[in-house]
């Protein structure tokens, strides 16, 4: 069985959010997940009459890279002729001795499906777990969110223990999938005890959870049928976060006076200011009320661009894909009311473009490694 060596990085790359003993159990879980997933070899005859080459257990083309070699390729172009197979991790092809394109490794990296059926029912029994503890875990974590409540609420008003419960709650969820990876930089930006409007550009209803990661407090701005969602939407209510009916303005009016009185006690608000999810994942037109906010609290916004959620719930169906996801978080610098003239409507062109400018940044390297490979593969 091959496994790809981001495996063993996986293995070694402890996570920063438990101890020693955590982070190696954890890895080693998610190690282990991940070779069930690596697509076997066996050896079989190749297409010339040949033995002693490795095929693929899938059959036809791996998903996710173009196979131009007619049956058994290894979802690579080779210059073989049918049924020959070249090797799986950046090795060469056997019958022609020719280096294997670099292809071959990018459909072994983070952002591409495995090509194996190890690969499909190793996804089948994740999702169901992930699905059966979502709901019965929701249940239990409410408890435990009533008995906090009710024990600090008299000496935290602003409900930061709770709030920093409900990121261990909600983040957790990302964390358990073995084949989501979630990294997270730039925390320090957003200092305890200073109050902040804190912007985000929005992928995917995952957004939520992942940005739950960055473990600062701050109150959600939220559509209002989260809220009705069983035990996850009524911790929202018991955490006071606010609640927004699109398009309806006494709810929109009720949202911004809500976000001052948070403001003036000294929580940051946290909201999505494109309004809605994007559909093509690049960072759309930003609506006025979170920087009109930022203005009269006199409050710094800081920017925070996530990339990569949207690949982490599926879009039909149940059963998530056997990707090796990677999902970036960056925050930014906060950007001060000086550096737009307190203006609002400057405020949010400068955010917005700076924020475009991460994302670009964010996604460089994996488009320069696609580009990278195909000028080798015409070549």
């Amino acid at each position: 069985m091959r496994i790809d060596r981001n495996l063993f990085d996986a293995w070694f790359n402890a996570r920063e959010d438990h101890s020693t003993g955590c982070r190696l159990i954890w890895a080693s879980f998610r190690l282990a997940c991940r070779a069930t997933a690596a697509a076997p070899t066996r050896t079989v005859a190749s297409g010339d009459g040949r033995r002693g080459v490795p095929r693929s257990g899938y059959g036809r083309g791996a998903v996710g890279v173009r196979s131009g070699c007619g049956r058994g390729a290894v979802g690579v172009r080779s210059r073989c002729g049918r049924g020959a197979v070249v090797e799986a991790m950046g090795g060469a092809c056997r019958d022609h001795a020719t280096p294997v394109s670099p292809l071959v490794q990018i459909a072994h990296r983070p952002g591409t499906q495995w090509c194996s059926m190890g690969g499909s029912h190793m996804s089948a029994v994740i999702s169901l777990a992930f699905w059966i503890y979502l709901p019965t875990s929701s249940a239990v974590f409410w408890l435990i969110a009533v008995m906090l409540w009710a024990v600090t609420v008299p000496f935290d008003p602003r409900l930061t223990l709770l709030h920093r419960f409900t990121c261990w709650w909600g983040f957790q969820y990302i964390q358990l999938c073995p084949f989501w990876d979630v990294h997270i930089e730039g925390r320090e930006h957003i200092v305890d005890g200073k109050r902040y409007m804190i912007v985000a550009n929005h992928q995917s209803y995952a957004d939520i959870l992942v940005l739950f990661g960055i473990k600062k407090h701050f109150k959600w701005v939220s559509k209002s049928e989260i809220f009705q969602i069983p035990f996850i939407g009524w911790n929202m209510s018991m955490n006071a976060y606010v609640r927004l009916v699109r398009g309806d303005r006494p709810s929109v009016v009720k949202m911004l006076g809500a976000c001052r009185e948070h403001l003036k006690r000294g929580s940051s608000v946290a909201m999505f200011p494109e309004g809605t999810r994007s559909p093509d994942g690049e960072i759309h037109s930003f609506r006025q009320g979170s920087f009109n906010l930022a203005v009269e609290a006199g409050v710094p916004v800081i920017p925070v661009v996530v990339d990569g959620t949207r690949g982490i719930l599926p879009s039909r169906g149940w059963r998530f894909r056997a990707t090796d996801l990677q999902v970036r978080v960056r925050v930014l610098a906060p950007v001060k009311l000086d550096e737009a003239n307190s203006d609002a409507a400057t405020l949010s062109r400068l955010v917005r473009a700076r924020m475009v400018e991460t994302l670009a940044e964010l996604r460089a390297p994996m488009r320069a490694r696609v580009d990278g490979a195909d000028r080798v593969d015409r070549a």
